[in-house]
């Protein structure tokens, strides 16, 4: 049986794209976490970002403190 590591938290460094400018954020998992903001702020992009739907112009994007930004598919799968 094959054993899955579960990643235990999001962090966002200096990450640009669209209206997301400037951005840094950790973001615990396996908890609740609320995104609030007025409309065109930037929630749903940086779901979409953290999700891998969108791709930043520049900054980073780390999970358990690995960067999926710029991994392809396949990697991203693993």
């Amino acid at each position: 049986m094959e054993e899955h590591h579960i990643p235990q938290a999001v962090q966002i460094r200096n990450a640009h794209v669209h209206n997301l400018k400037n951005i840094d954020v950790d973001i615990p998992l396996h908890q609740i976490v609320g995104i609030a903001g007025v409309s065109g702020s930037g929630k749903t992009t940086l779901l979409n970002c953290v999700a891998t739907i969108d791709t930043v112009t520049s900054g980073h994007i780390l999970v358990d403190g690995r960067d999926i930004t710029g991994l392809r598919s396949r990697a991203l799968a693993k």
